[in-house]
């Protein structure tokens, strides 16, 4: 039996939502890992430009609206349900 359209763009919603804390979880082990490092040192550098870089990525992914979003990846997806034209109109 296929997936109905509505659990289709659910996955997708779900799957944003998993992407989102493993970037979080991401975000919180690059600051933390820089106490390993002496400062100036080139990994704590790495490190911070990782937790920066990932930050927006999480600000990027926040900022997305969800009605918009759900909108555009159901239509690209083609899994949302189309409204039915009513007889006559």
């Amino acid at each position: 039996m296929a997936p109905q359209a509505t659990d289709r763009c659910g996955n997708l919603a779900i799957g944003l939502h998993w992407l989102t804390l493993a970037v979080l979880i991401a975000v919180y082990a690059c600051i933390n890992l820089t106490d390993l490092y002496p400062k100036g040192g080139e990994p704590r550098d790495a490190l911070k430009t990782w937790h920066f870089m990932l930050g927006l990525t999480i600000l990027a992914l926040s900022a997305l609206p969800a009605n918009r979003f759900r909108s555009s990846a159901c239509s690209f997806l083609h899994c949302c349900p189309r409204a039915k034209s009513s007889p006559g109109s």
